[in-house]
């Protein structure tokens, strides 16, 4: 008896791990970027953007970034500075940007 009842415990657990909907449920890592944007790809929908580092993700680089919402990409144009928040998901790694607004030319140190 005492088996069957482990059984029905370990089906019903391995029910509900099965069933989680782990698109929703995990944390997203969350950086900031600030960049100039390079290039923009309407058809993919994603920006080339020369950012500095980033910190606790990368160093500084030129890449493409995805960008999931019409509105925020619309924003975007060559030769812009901006600021944006990069969302990460540790699981596959799928990153993207969003949050954005523009910044300005980088502030530069004169030379001494």
């Amino acid at each position: 008896m005492k088996t069957g009842l482990a059984c029905a415990f370990l089906a019903l657990l391995i029910t509900a791990g099965c069933s989680r909907d782990h698109g929703t449920s995990e944390t997203l890592n969350q950086f900031r970027l600030d960049g100039e944007v390079i290039r923009v790809d309407a058809s993919r929908q994603t920006a080339t953007i020369r950012h500095g580092k980033i910190e606790g993700w990368m160093e500084a680089m030129t890449m493409d970034y995805p960008v999931r919402d019409k509105q925020d990409f619309a924003k975007l144009r060559v030769g812009e500075h901006i600021q944006a928040r990069v969302l990460q998901r540790p699981s596959d790694f799928e990153f993207w940007i969003d949050e954005i607004r523009e910044s300005g030319a980088p502030e530069t140190k004169a030379a001494p």
